[in-house]
């Protein structure tokens, strides 16, 4: 199934960008991410690649940013896999 718009919220958007940095393996080292886990951004994932076009927020983008709570080298990742995603999505 292709899907043709899809809005993703501040949690979901959180699971993308830290599901992303070393395939998933770093989800449960943020403590915002508690209820989440790798099968759940799997899903999200495979939904996104099946959507012909993402959107976001700017208070969305924002809420993201200020809630990456990875460290180091880590949320250095999560800042760049932000900056991507921001760039690839459509921002409303």
């Amino acid at each position: 199934m292709i899907y043709e718009k899809l809005i993703i919220d501040t949690n979901l958007l959180l699971l993308l960008v830290i599901g992303s940095i070393d395939g998933g393996m770093h989800i449960k080292k943020s403590s915002r991410l508690g209820d989440y886990n790798i099968d759940d951004f799997n899903t999200l994932l495979d939904i996104v690649e099946k959507t012909k076009e993402i959107y976001i927020t700017p208070y969305i983008a924002t809420e993201v940013s200020n809630l990456i709570d990875l460290k180091g080298d880590l949320k250095d990742k999560a800042f760049q896999i932000c900056r991507e995603f921001f760039n690839e999505f459509k921002i409303q």
